[in-house]
């Protein structure tokens, strides 16, 4: 199998963030964003080495609420999992909380490295990579906020094909 590095964003989910806004509820983990493996495909969470820092992925995230008239980040735990396609059985990649994880979209040493997990499973067909969301405060993550700042999700992998 031939593998390339791509790095996954709201965009790519169809069933929560990528398809809408997401209420989530204090102290509740809920699900945000959801990718399934497409055919013929297995995935890795992140991509490179670590010996080469040049090289690696950075996870970036930022969630935005929507207040009467600017946006502000949302605030809580987030955990990046991989699940198989009955989701019978859960691998935690990351957990962290926002503040980390949206450190700076252009500065990857405000990033955290995410390089390829390669002492984890690769998740195949119909399986499932999904970021679950454990919120300070009850609230609805917008998906385009008002505002300068909007939501974004910048998750690296390895596809295998």
């Amino acid at each position: 199998m031939q593998g390339f590095q791509t790095i996954l964003t709201h965009k790519d989910d169809k069933s929560y963030l990528g398809a809408g806004d997401v209420t989530v509820t204090a102290a509740v983990w809920t699900r945000i964003w959801e990718y399934v493996v497409k055919a013929q495909q297995a995935i890795h969470a992140g991509y490179g080495s670590p010996a080469m820092p040049d090289n690696q992925g950075y996870i970036y995230i930022i969630l935005m609420d929507d207040t009467a008239t600017t946006a502000v980040q949302e605030q809580g735990m987030l955990r990046l999992s991989l699940l198989n396609a009955r989701e019978t059985r859960k691998v935690v990649v990351v957990e962290a909380r926002t503040e980390t994880l949206s450190g700076s979209a252009t500065d990857r040493r405000l990033k955290i490295p995410l390089p390829e997990q390669v002492q984890l499973p690769a998740v195949g067909e119909d399986s499932k990579l999904v970021l679950e969301m454990l919120s300070d405060a009850t609230d609805v993550i917008k998906k385009t906020p008002a505002g300068a700042t909007a939501t974004i999700i910048q998750i690296p992998v390895t596809v295998y094909q």
